[in-house]
């Protein structure tokens, strides 16, 4: 899905959803979907079936939302593509939520402006 989502990256894409798929009949995907194998070539195809596998399958496709940055970087690390890394994120770095923070009151205090706190 990574190699996917740097495609439509590349070809200017920014996905706002994507549908998961839903088996029908007599089809040649349903025949891959089900038994993972394309029926003209013998290949085997991964087919994500589970919920935390479609989850991270579409992880890749919303590759511009911040908050998926940390996943989509580790997940890659794990599979050593640092290629895909820079393809996707470039140069993002990744945050924790006390750096994110951090930044922010440095850049409000740069300004003059003061924080309000409840």
């Amino acid at each position: 899905m990574a190699n996917l989502a740097a495609e439509t990256k590349e070809m200017g894409f920014h996905l706002e959803q994507v549908q998961d798929f839903t088996p029908t009949p007599m089809t040649v995907a349903t025949v891959i979907y089900y038994s993972g194998i394309h029926p003209y070539t013998l290949k085997p195809v991964y087919t994500a079936k589970s919920k935390k596998d479609k989850k991270n399958q579409h992880l890749f496709f919303f590759w511009y939302k911040a908050e998926n940055w940390s996943s989509i970087r580790s997940k890659l690390e794990k599979l050593n593509r640092p290629d895909l890394i820079e393809k996707l994120l470039g140069d993002r770095k990744r945050h924790s939520k006390k750096e994110l923070i951090k930044e922010h009151t440095k850049q409000r205090e740069k300004s003059g402006k003061k924080l309000k706190f409840k």
